[in-house]
């Protein structure tokens, strides 16, 4: 596709062979042409690769005077930065954590457990409590799931930390009753604030 664009110059790293728009600077052109979940998808992965950063494609995104979607973008930058990889783990900052009131997770945690190297999807460290995030892509069949339940297992037999699993629904159909009950879970492992009710709970 034949496309015409500005600062040819600064987007195009031109001693590559062949010649090509520079990463970044192709990971907002993409992103910008996708809905907000697309786009949320293509930033991450583009992170997992180690060839860019959230602090490079913010730059990118502010030296561009016109940019669709810059609003989306931004708002997608900041919680990349934050640790939420995933369209489940940016609904359960956004849904479940902030709106209620609940402590601020340690994200994308890494750890080492019996020998072996795993990241969590996020912790409560200080209250013992690990949440997992179970989208269908990456937590379906009955052997992951067989897998996270011996993880669980040590988890709790090595650590004394437990594990919250939630699911899509409960965090995008449930969030509210999700939240209530992780507030629940984190005072009894000695958390002293409360959940908060927000606009979309029942009974308000």
């Amino acid at each position: 596709r034949v496309q015409a664009i500005s600062d040819f110059d600064g987007r195009v790293d031109d001693i590559a062979s062949p010649p090509r728009v520079r990463f970044a600077e192709a990971a907002i052109d993409a992103a910008a042409e996708r809905d907000e979940a697309g786009a949320l998808t293509l930033l991450s992965e583009a992170l997992w690769t180690r060839r860019t950063t959230v602090a490079e494609l913010r730059r990118v995104l502010g030296a561009r005077a016109r940019v669709p979607r810059r609003g989306m973008l931004t708002d997608l930058l900041r919680d990349l930065e934050e640790g939420t990889c995933s369209v489940l783990e940016r609904g359960y900052l956004h849904l479940v954590e902030r709106p209620h009131g609940l402590p601020k997770m340690n994200r994308q945690v890494r750890d080492v457990l019996d020998g072996r190297t795993l990241y969590r999807d996020g912790e409560y460290a200080a209250y013992g409590l690990v949440i997992e995030l179970d989208g269908l892509a990456h937590h379906s069949g009955a052997e992951a799931r067989a897998r996270d339940s011996v993880r669980d297992l040590e988890t709790l037999a090595e650590r004394g930390e437990l594990t919250v699993r939630l699911t899509h629904r409960q965090v995008f159909r449930e969030h509210c009753r999700s939240a209530a009950l992780v507030g629940k879970i984190l005072q009894r492992q000695g958390w002293p604030g409360r959940p908060k009710r927000c606009p979309l709970c029942p009974g308000r």
